[in-house]
């Protein structure tokens, strides 16, 4: 990860990654959810 060669520095910057990765891993997770949902539900519906 690019970010991580600024959390030596410490301070808001790294801060600031921190929260942008786990903002990204968060939507990520739940992008995954919601596909995973719609299939199935379209397997019951079609089932």
């Amino acid at each position: 990860m690019a970010a991580s060669q600024y959390k030596d520095a410490g301070g808001i910057d790294s801060f600031r990654d921190d929260i942008c990765e786990v903002v990204i891993t968060v939507l990520l997770v739940l992008t995954l959810v919601a596909a995973i949902l719609r299939i199935v539900a379209a397997r019951d519906r079609y089932a």
